[in-house]
């Protein structure tokens, strides 16, 4: 099994496509899209306009963020991001200059038809099943994580050991 920890889960409010148009969708200028197998490197587009496959999607949400910032800010700025999960190492501080204007607004959003989460939890790995059904696993200390303080199993928050073992 892969488990979850968590000390902080960004909730990211991302505006669904229908409120947005089709358009959205499409490579254009100042539409920056973000996938898991993307690049930082690389344009920000979609896969689909870049035949030769040598540019594409960003890989992380802060240099889509970057993207949106050096972009001409007298037009609406998207960032798409395609399924999955996209676990942040550091928080993603969004200020006023992330917001755009009434006329020309910011946007984060899902692909269409995609499940996006923004977690500031870890996966961990390398589980072992130890006596009595216990499974057990080592957090690594430079990860810096401080006390476990939530633990998940796909989207289910499972419950830590303690002692005594009672709520």
């Amino acid at each position: 099994p892969t488990l979850i920890t968590s000390l902080v889960i960004v909730c990211a409010l991302l505006a669904t496509p229908r409120t947005l148009g089709a358009s959205a969708m499409e490579p254009a200028p100042g539409v920056f899209f973000v996938a898991l197998n993307g690049d930082d490197n690389w344009s920000g587009t979609l896969p689909a306009a870049n035949r030769d496959r040598s540019d594409g999607p960003f890989q992380s949400l802060a240099r889509a963020q970057q993207a949106v910032r050096a972009a001409e800010p007298s037009r609406d700025r998207k960032v798409v991001l395609r399924a999955g999960t996209y676990y942040l190492s550091e928080p993603l501080v969004l200020g006023p200059e992330d917001s755009g204007t009434a006329e020309h607004p910011v946007t984060y959003m899902a692909y269409p038809g995609e499940k996006v989460i923004v977690s500031g939890g870890r996966p961990l790995t390398d589980w072992h099943k130890r006596e009595k059904g216990v499974w057990a696993t080592k957090i690594q200390a430079d990860w810096g994580l401080g006390p476990l303080r939530q633990l998940r199993c796909g989207e289910e928050a499972q419950t830590l050991a303690r002692h005594p073992n009672a709520v």
